[in-house]
């Protein structure tokens, strides 16, 4: 019958459309059988999407993304307790859910423990616009750093006036400081020139305040006083009055609003616990 005969000749039309199709889907870059399209130049980081119903084997559900490993080192973008995230892989910018505005010069980009590193010379300078969500009282501030050299006097890794401030002696000490009580932790001959080391420091309100280095405590440093509010930029590589200027690389700078777990700092320093 005519019907028939409609129903047939549509029916080939499909099948010449789903093989054009699946033609296309077999030659098109970024595509295959697991059914899923892969955006970008490189497929575990792109965007992906999978096919629509009706493609028999082409159909698949579609994958959970794997996360780059700048946004696995920022708490994968959104962790609320991190209040700053510079991981240097190719980019300055805040992986945090912050957001934070920096500014810099001089500063370019090297290797570094987990992709790229901040290398910092005698003229570079990196800051970060002031942010009440820096107003920490428990906290946990880390970074990695390598020394081009062990300095002729202290160098600064970061500092927020009058408040926390990371620096590292010419004996190679690793020290944290709260500028406006005075308040201080240092892990003596801990950092060698051309090593990367992990130093974290941890600062609980009644508990204690101290200085890690590759996930080994110093001595308690007490904790009277506490970091208090400041209006001042966040500076990396200096202090804010831009004196005690740090040669080297910084990698993976982060700020927590908490106090990580001793597990946690292993984690970060990667080193079994």
């Amino acid at each position: 019958s005519r019907r028939a005969t409609r129903r047939l000749g549509g029916m080939a039309r499909r099948a010449r459309w789903a093989g054009s199709l699946g033609l296309l889907l077999a030659l098109a870059p970024g595509c295959g059988r697991s059914g899923v399209f892969e955006a970008g130049p490189s497929s575990s980081e792109g965007a992906r999407f999978p096919l629509p119903d009706g493609f028999g084997d082409w159909q698949t559900d579609a994958p959970t993304p794997t996360a780059t490993p700048a946004l696995s080192q920022c708490g994968r973008g959104i962790d609320p307790d991190l209040v700053g995230c510079w991981p240097f892989d190719g980019s300055f910018a805040d992986g945090s859910m912050q957001g934070n505005v920096v500014n810099v010069s001089g500063v370019s980009f090297g290797s570094g423990v987990a992709g790229g590193s901040a290398v910092f010379g005698g003229s570079s300078a990196f800051s970060v616009a002031s942010n009440p969500e820096f107003d920490l009282s428990a906290m946990t501030v880390e970074t990695w750093v390598r020394l081009a050299a062990l300095p002729p006097s202290p160098v600064t890794l970061l500092h927020r006036s009058p408040t926390i401030r990371i620096s590292i002696t010419p004996a190679g000490a690793a020290e944290c400081r709260f500028d406006n009580s005075e308040l201080s932790a240092s892990a003596d001959g801990a950092v060698q020139a051309g090593q990367w080391t992990h130093i974290a420091c941890t600062f609980d309100p009644g508990g204690d305040f101290l200085v890690w280095v590759d996930a080994v405590s110093s001595d308690p440093g007490g904790a009277d006083g506490g970091p208090g509010g400041s209006t001042v930029d966040l500076r990396l590589g200096a202090r804010t009055d831009d004196t005690e200027r740090f040669t080297g690389d910084l990698d993976v700078v982060r700020l927590w609003r908490r106090v990580l777990t001793p597990t946690e700092l292993c984690t970060a320093a990667g080193t079994t616990c």
